[in-house]
């Protein structure tokens, strides 16, 4: 018997950017003590100012308006033994059938490979019903 198919509301992580960002400051302290120069240091923190504004002014948008934030949909449907997903596209209709493969499942993180492209799941990118489902179906098509 085929299990019903999972639709992932995918939108963008606030975890991803908050990692990116720490990796963000931590490469700048490390570039402003290797140079250590007066003008240099000035020069790198300087830049690191300029992101990091661009970086908060994007987070407070995605903070201030959660429909601000777009949503990718993808439905993913169990075939006999395999996964396919589809993309609703922008007029309402479903996308072709492509191949669905996991790349990576771990206790936080899922890679999907769903047509050549790689989707990241973080824990705040879809909904958790909607992830421990993926990850039963994950799990028994592994191969």
């Amino acid at each position: 018997m085929l299990k019903p198919p999972i639709t992932l509301s995918i939108v963008p992580s606030r975890y991803q950017a908050g990692c990116h960002g720490c990796l963000f400051v931590g490469g700048l302290s490390l570039a402003a003590w290797q140079f250590s120069g007066g003008m240099a240091m000035l020069m790198t923190w300087l830049v690191g100012l300029i992101l990091s504004i661009i970086l908060i002014s994007r987070w407070s948008a995605f903070s201030a308006n959660p429909q601000a934030r777009s949503s990718d949909i993808l439905w993913i449907e169990p075939t006999d033994n395999a996964l396919q997903g589809r993309w609703l596209q922008n007029n309402g209709e479903m996308s072709h059938p492509h191949s669905l493969v996991c790349r990576y499942l771990g206790p936080y993180l899922i890679c999907l490979g769903v047509g050549g492209r790689n989707i990241w799941l973080w824990p705040d990118s879809a909904p958790l019903q909607a992830q421990r489902e993926l990850r039963r179906y994950l799990i028994a098509y592994r191969s």
